[in-house]
């Protein structure tokens, strides 16, 4: 610690004294004008934005409790830190006491600061810091709480630790407190000190201590901030409880706490809670009588302390210089007497005469005065001393040279006293008994003291008459006399300190008895102002708030039930309002969205009220619009029409019916006639007779003739279709007929062609080689494909064709039966078949018996290379109808040529691979189209084929 409190001291030995008196003078001075600015209320971020602006403190429970909280930390931990010396003589742990200002200004805000300079000073007292100095110093503790509210300030309304920013923030206002704080009180300091031990003493300590503060801030505000908002203590978190606006605005830009999100409603819920809490009203004056009769007491009793221990000094160093000057007679009669037998014998070796031996006496009586051994013997004497072992006894002659001291030589005190008892000897110390009470103050730097001590001068005079230029000088410390004072000082700061606890709980307790029942009250008019009228409050042992108890219950009950009957009259009006509002809305929306003429018309006056449609549909400006119900519509109906309409409408209106409705033509504003669709509603009164009618008219006229156009066309189309028709009958007669005539055709010379090859290949087998033989079973063969190509395109032909017969058809049972033929005819197959029983559909049986046998069959025929086979067939309900699926583990195909799968002829494969047409799958797919279905396919070679259709 040592070692850097050196560094520093040495760093600022190094700055000129003049400097740093500028910089002390300019630290002071924005001190103060921080002090203005932080104790005035004013804020540099109003609103999150930099400028000037002013603060408002709601003066709330939040606010009083922060104060002796406040006060209560700074008293504790100076007291505690008192016990840590870091710089001996000069600092103790005044970190600690910092660190608590810090977190109690940046956690609690104004109130903090208000509390900070008089509990600074109440610490100092009991840490022993002389009264008188904390008038010197006053200025210094407003100032130094300035310092902090810079912290406030740059740190924000979030003082987290956490993030960089606030980081950034608390670097700046380390900077600006330790350019300002420890200069500052090298200033306040160097009227006590000299200039240059505050300025290179005083200062650098408090750089090194106020740094060991802002080392622990940071970490010790990750767990205080938590804390803090966890008990709702951060004075930003708190509900009005601060407010800041922008110099010259009125408005305010932020208010404290939830109700800062709650825009402008939020001013209004705190408004009520703006004022002193009653509980401090009674608390405040009970706490500064208190402390005023404390502090009183304290005062006159240490007032008389210092007056009676100031009279006890004065007495006490007369009666050591009256006790010195008859040990000063004794050792001169001893030195004079010694003096004389010392003349006698010389007179009697010498010559004669009286002279002789007077001026050997003088010798010897002056002789302790000039020479070294009389001026020992007098030290010595002084030395044994009680006064010696606290403070210091000396002699001198009023030239001011010493003629004996208990003190070494060139002692400061001595020095120090020398030069205040120059002024004391110029005001007389020649009288008898001549004496003189004075005071002076002494002042190093290492270790840094300023000590006062209290002297005593008094005039000496032997027996003899001789010496008469020798002043006893008697000193000792003011704090030997003044110890238990400065003792009882800091006893009387804490008890000062403990009566200010001890007044809260009393005045707290005190408080709540009658605080208490009026929060109640208070917290049910503010819950009867919100509407909650059911709050029973409970009598009090105060007779008054009793009363007012009950007569709030009872106003509370005939509130509530007043409140029941007009709640009920005003549900009651809400409904019919709604309900009406609700009509009015539903009218103007038809009205405007349908585009139809909205008309009302009224028996009684025979009136008619049209919307802004009647002038759009049939161009009539507004004032050839008549309200007369004869003029704006009876006179505009096509006289074709006129009397149906009007007789219609009559018969309505006589009778019970309500709707009303009729097509007709209407004449425009042009002079042409709209055809026109209307319809009207009859409202009756409770007798049945009808009071008005509302009703919409629709222009209808482009539907009308598109009715007509549509009319022709579908006549026209009907002969169209009805012509195809016969042609497409005509066409399907003669394709039938020509795949008949072809197939019988080609039939005959394939039959033939079969036959002489079987005859040849039977008959003649034996005249033809090797290759001969192979040629006829090819033709043969072929042939057989043939017949299969001409059954496969009949079976196509008669699949489009034929008439459809739908049923309910069982597909499971096909599936069971077309693999079962399927085994039977390949018995070394070992085939896997999974089939889902129950599986039915609706459609042609035969046509259907067709799909699943090609599809069954292709599925057998593409498993026949496969080991392990196996063939499904199951549904997927999960769609809005069934699909149906048939699945193998075959030779699959490539997607990349689905296209070509339900062409007619189309092949995936090669002949010498796997047999067929290419028919099949075609046919598949037009069975399913004449169904109405959809088919499709998904496959990978090798790894088998799906096939899922519906019907």
């Amino acid at each position: 610690m040592n070692a850097i409190v050196d560094a520093i001291e040495a760093g600022f030995a190094a700055i000129p004294l003049p400097l740093l008196e500028v910089w002390g003078r300019l630290a002071y001075w924005l001190g103060f004008a921080l002090m203005i600015l932080a104790y005035g209320r004013f804020t540099s971020r109003p609103g999150g934005r930099w400028g000037i602006g002013r603060e408002r403190q709601t003066w709330n429970a939040h606010a009083f409790s922060a104060i002796p909280l406040t006060f209560v930390l700074i008293i504790i931990t100076g007291y505690l830190g008192s016990f840590f010396v870091l710089v001996p003589g000069a600092q103790t742990l005044e970190s600690l006491k910092d660190l608590v200002v810090f977190l109690c200004v940046v956690l609690f805000g104004y109130p903090a600061l208000v509390t900070v300079p008089f509990a600074y000073g109440l610490s100092d007292l009991i840490e022993g810091v002389p009264p008188e100095f904390l008038l010197d110093w006053l200025p210094g503790y407003f100032i130094n709480p300035a310092c902090f509210w810079i912290a406030y300030q740059l740190l924000g309304k979030n003082p987290d630790f956490r993030r960089a920013r606030t980081w950034a923030a608390y670097l700046g206002f380390v900077l600006i407190f330790l350019a300002i704080e420890p200069a500052l009180w090298g200033y306040l300091c160097s009227d006590q000190f000299t200039p240059a031990i505050s300025y290179r003493t005083v200062t650098p300590a408090l750089f090194f201590t106020t740094g060991i503060t802002w080392l622990l801030a940071p970490l010790v505000m990750l767990g205080a901030l938590p804390l803090a908002r966890k008990l709702g203590w951060f004075w930003a978190d708190i509900d009005g409880h601060v407010r800041e606006r922008a110099l010259g605005r009125k408005d305010w830009a932020w208010e404290s706490g939830g109700a800062s999100r709650g825009g402008a409603g939020a001013h209004t819920a705190t408004a009520a809670g703006t004022g002193v809490p009653i509980r401090m009203v009674i608390l405040t004056p009970f706490i500064v009588l208190v402390l005023v009769m404390v502090a009183a007491t304290a005062y006159v009793t240490l007032r008389s302390a210092a007056k009676d221990a100031d009279r006890l000094a004065t007495w006490l160093h007369e009666e050591i210089a009256q006790n010195i000057d008859l040990l000063l007679d004794e050792q001169l009669s001893r030195s004079s007497a010694a003096g004389s037998r010392a003349g006698a014998g010389d007179k009697t070796g010498g010559k004669a005469g009286g002279g002789v031996s007077d001026e050997i006496g003088d010798k010897a009586g002056h002789g302790i005065e000039d020479g070294a051994e009389g001026a020992a013997a007098i030290t010595g004497l002084l030395s044994g001393l009680p006064v010696a072992a606290l403070g210091r006894a000396f002699v001198v002659d009023r030239d001011n040279r010493v003629i004996g001291s208990s003190a070494p030589a060139h002692d400061p005190v001595v020095a120090e006293a020398i030069s205040h008892l120059a002024n004391v000897t110029t005001e007389g110390l020649d009288g008898q008994p001549g004496h003189r009470q004075f005071r002076f103050t002494r002042i190093s730097a290492k270790p840094l003291a300023r000590e006062t001590w209290l002297a005593h001068a008094a005039a000496y005079r032997d027996r003899s008459g001789h010496h008469e230029d020798w002043i006893v000088v008697t000193a000792m410390p003011e704090s030997h006399y003044l110890a238990g004072i400065h003792q009882g000082n800091s006893r009387s700061a804490m008890i000062f300190a403990l009566a200010l606890l001890l007044s809260l709980i009393v005045a707290a307790v005190l408080a709540s008895k009658v605080a208490a029942p009026i929060r109640r009250i208070s917290n049910a008019t503010q819950a009867l102002a919100a509407g909650e009228l059911k709050q029973p409050l409970s009598g009090s042992s105060l007779a008054e708030l009793d009363l007012l108890a009950h007569a709030f219950n009872a106003m509370a009950e005939r509130l509530q039930q007043n409140f029941d009957a007009l709640s009920a009259e005003v549900e009651m009006r809400k409904r019919a309002e709604a309900t009406l509002r609700e009509s009015l809305a539903r009218f103007d929306a038809a009205a405007r969205a349908t585009g139809d003429v909205i008309w009302d018309w009224d028996f009684a006056t025979g009136t008619v009220w049209w919307n802004e449609k009647y002038q759009a549909l049939f161009g009539y400006r507004a004032e050839q619009i008549d309200s007369s119900m004869d003029a704006s519509w009876n006179a505009r109906i096509h006289p074709d029409d006129r009397g149906r309409v009007l007789a219609a409408l009559d018969t309505v209106l006589a009778g019970v019916d309500e709707l009303w409705s009729d097509e007709y033509r209407f004449l425009r504003s042009d002079g042409s006639y709209a055809e026109v669709f209307d319809r009207g509603y009859v409202l009756r009164d409770i007798d049945g007779r009808g009071v008005r009618m509302v009703g919409a008219l629709q222009d209808i006229t482009e539907r009308k003739q598109a009715q007509a156009r549509l009319l022709a066309f579908n006549a026209e189309l009907e002969q169209h279709v009805a012509q195809r028709t016969r042609e497409l009958q005509n066409l399907n007669h003669e394709l039938e007929t020509f795949c008949y005539s072809v197939s019988h055709d080609l039939r005959a010379p394939l039959r033939g062609i079969a036959g002489f090859t079987e005859l040849l290949a039977k008959n003649h087998a034996a005249a033809l080689n090797d290759t001969a033989q192979d040629y006829l079973r090819r033709v043969l063969a072929a042939t057989h494909r043939m017949e299969e190509l001409i059954d496969d395109l009949l079976e196509l032909s008669r699949v489009s064709r034929d008439p459809m017969q739908r049923e309910t058809v069982d597909l499971s049972a096909i599936a069971h039966e077309t693999l079962a033929n399927l085994r039977n005819a390949n018995p070394e197959r070992q085939v896997e078949i999974s089939i889902t029983d129950g599986l039915s559909a609706e459609g042609d049986p035969r046509l259907l018996r067709i799909l699943m046998e090609n599809l069954l069959d292709n599925a057998w025929k593409f498993t026949s290379k496969t080991t392990a086979a196996w063939i499904r067939f199951e549904a997927d309900s999960a769609e809005d109808r069934p699909v149906f699926i048939v699945s193998d583990n075959g030779a699959g195909f490539d997607m990349r040529y689905a296209n070509k799968l339900f062409g007619p002829f189309q092949r995936l494969h090669r002949m010498t691979e796997f047999p067929g047409t290419g028919i099949g799958l075609a046919t598949v797919q037009r069975i399913i189209s004449r169904h109405g279905g959809r088919i499709s396919a998904r496959a990978e070679p090798d790894k088998g084929a799906t096939f899922r259709f519906s019907l």
